[in-house]
Parts: structure tokens; C-alpha cells; sequence
């Protein structure tokens, strides 16, 4: 980055520690690229609130499907990277492979590598993990391949999601030639896919985070989202108009409905529909997903997912002595929910501007 580049931006001055606060707010809520772009980056902010929601209060009607959330993310990955870094991948290049995937390691690793040094003082109150189990954590192979450390829940998700990120370099090449109506067809092959091998061969729900299902999950909304990625880049609109807004709208009520009436397992087509109407977002989805508040969800949405489960062990574990305080069990329950949303919100904050952002600088500076 040039000096006079550098000189421009928030997050250089950031975190360097040298701007005043207000630098930091525009670092953590400026629109990162295009319309389309600050939609989807708002999602992600979304789906991450939504997993929070129901990790803390999984009782909640709205909240309680939040497992969802994760594959939705699935899809989000898939049509960011197809569109991000297909152009850069050659099939005759182990080195644009590998650039990728170094990318990825600086973009993932330091900040799960910050949370699993949070996991810690967890150990205190329990017993010690065998090797096996370390190695589990230390190589994200844990839930799906290895017995992991069993204390920071959604960090399964991570590990699966780099099996996509070492088939993706295959898997851009092989469609980033398809026609829109091709792709289109792929996308449905791959939901229907999923669903039979969740629902009749497995016998899984999309609440089943260990093993088969978990890889069937990931590469199923995985591969949809690359998928979609094709479809709008031969389409070549990246912003609709209200009509957009409606539909988007109808996918999300679609997704509710199914999610109350039928397997979760049946939800992948309306997610893949929910992420299809925000990447074409109509002008209400641009301020509601692409304003300040958007922005700073999605900015924090990695750190706020890989944290959360620890803060919110943290409140729960103060609970009983908050209840005692008050003598209020309602109010002392409600007032540590509240507080763990809260300090979570704010971990994540810490996380991202003293962890997440500079290793990203930094992998794309040297990787």
C-alpha cells in the first residue's frame, strides 16, 4: 500500500492506534464497494445477530431456528469468493491456488487462533483436553473429523467451511464458464442434492453440526452460492428497484414458513432466494442492509460469530449471583442477557480492529 494510499485509510490510522474515535466509527461503518456489496455485507451482520440471538435466548420463537443462520453464511462465502477471486485462479496454477488459500488462512486463522486463546481460562472449571482434542482445535478439524475442545460451539462451522475453501480453486474453474441458465440448473440440482442426503440418507436435521451432515451442509450451500455468483455476473445488474425489495421480502416469509412447518433441512432454497433478491437490492434493502448499522454488523459479523458463545458462557456462568443481587430471577436473567449481548458486541469490536483487520492487511500485503 503506498504511503499517500495509506494516508487515506480509516483502518491504517485505526490501527496503528493514532486517529481520534470518530476514525475508528468510520472505519467500522464505511461502505466497503459497491451497492450489491454493502447488501450482503450487511446479511452477514444479520445472520451473525441472528446466531447470537439464539445462542442467548434459544427459547425466543423468532430466534430459535438461529442454527440456520450458519448455512446461510454457506452461501454468503460461495458467492463472495466466486465473485471476489475466480478471475485469479488459473487451472494450470498451483500457485494461484496456493495464493488463495493463503489469503484465506490470514482472513480465518489469527482471529479463530485469538478465540481459542480466550478458551483457555474455560479450562479452569473443567478437565484438560487429551492430545487428540487439541489437535482437533489447532488443525479446525473439530466436530467433523476429530472429537474437539467442545467449549466454543460454533467454531465446527470453520473448520468444514475450509474443506470448501481447498475445493474451491476446482470448483471456480469448473463453472465459471456456465451459462446463466445452466448455473440456474446446477443450483437447483445442488439444493435438491442436499436436501435428499440431509433428509433421506443421512437422516439428519441442519441442527446437526458433527460429521456427514456438517460437510453435507457446508458444500451444499456452499456450491450454491459460487453457483448464484455466476448467474448475477452474467446477468450484470447489481441493484433493483422495489419490486426487489418485495421479493426479498417474500423469500425471507418463505424461509420463516418453512423453517415452522417443515425439516430445516427443506429451508436451502428460500436462503439461496434471500441471498439471490439482496445482491439486486431494492432501495429500502440498501439503507436497511447497506447504512452505517449494516456496515458495522458485517464488519464485525466473523469476530461477533467466533466470540460470542464464550461471553455469553460468561454472563449465564454470572447469572445466579445477578439473580441473588436483584432477587429478581426475571429481571436478573433479562439483565444478563442483555449485558452478554452487549460484551459481545464489544469483544467482537476489540477483536476485529486489534486481530481480524490487520492480519487481513497483512495477508494481502505478503500472501
Amino acid at each position: 500500500m503506498s504511503r499517500r494510499k495509506a494516508d487515506r485509510d480509516p483502518a491504517c490510522h485505526c490501527a496503528a492506534g493514532s486517529g481520534p474515535p470518530r476514525q475508528l466509527l468510520a472505519f467500522m461503518t464505511q461502505a466497503p464497494a459497491t451497492p450489491f456489496i454493502n447488501a450482503l455485507h450487511g446479511l452477514r451482520g444479520l445472520l451473525a445477530l441472528w446466531v447470537v440471538l439464539y445462542h442467548a435466548s434459544p427459547g425466543l420463537a423468532l430466534v430459535r431456528h438461529g442454527y440456520v443462520a450458519v448455512d446461510g453464511f454457506f452461501i454468503l462465502s460461495g458467492f463472495v469468493l466466486m465473485r471476489a477471486h475466480a478471475s485469479e485462479l488459473s487451472p494450470s496454477s498451483i500457485g494461484d491456488a496456493a495464493r488463495f488459500l493463503r489469503l484465506r488462512w490470514w482472513r480465518t486463522y489469527p482471529l479463530y487462533a485469538a478465540c481459542l486463546v480466550l478458551t483457555l481460562p474455560f479450562f479452569a472449571t473443567a478437565s484438560l483436553p487429551s492430545g487428540a482434542e487439541v489437535l482437533a482445535a489447532l488443525l479446525l478439524l473439530e466436530g467433523w473429523a476429530l472429537p474437539g475442545l467442545g467449549i466454543n460451539a460454533p467454531v465446527w462451522s470453520l473448520g468444514v467451511e475450509w474443506c470448501g475453501y481447498l475445493a474451491f480453486p476446482l470448483l471456480a474453474w469448473c463453472i465459471a464458464g456456465l451459462s446463466r441458465p445452466t448455473a440456474v440448473k446446477w443450483i437447483v440440482f445442488a439444493a435438491v442434492a442436499e436436501i435428499l442426503l440431509m433428509v433421506a440418507v443421512l437422516e439428519a436435521s441442519l441442527g446437526d453440526f458433527v460429521g456427514w451432515p456438517a460437510l453435507t451442509r457446508m458444500f451444499g450451500g456452499f456450491s450454491c452460492g459460487c453457483l448464484l455468483s455466476v448467474v448475477h455476473q452474467r446477468a450484470g445488474s447489481t441493484a433493483g428497484g422495489p419490486r426487489q425489495d418485495a421479493w426479498l421480502l417474500a423469500a425471507c416469509v418463505a424461509a420463516l414458513l418453512v423453517l415452522w412447518t417443515l425439516p430445516a433441512a427443506y429451508v436451502l432454497p428460500a436462503l439461496v432466494l434471500v441471498v439471490h433478491f439482496t445482491a439486486q437490492p431494492g432501495p429500502v434493502t440498501r439503507r436497511a442492509l447497506g447504512g452505517a448499522t449494516g456496515m458495522f454488523l458485517g464488519r464485525i459479523s466473523f469476530a461477533l460469530y467466533l466470540s460470542h458463545f464464550l461471553v455469553l458462557k460468561v454472563a449465564m456462568a454470572a447469572q445466579p449471583a445477578v439473580i441473588d443481587l436483584l432477587g429478581a430471577p426475571g429481571i436478573g436473567r433479562a439483565f444478563c442477557t442483555l449485558g452478554g449481548l452487549l460484551a459481545s458486541v464489544g469483544m467482537a469490536t476489540l477483536l476485529c480492529v486489534l486481530v481480524e483487520e490487520p492480519a487481513r492487511r497483512y495477508g494481502r500485503r505478503y500472501a
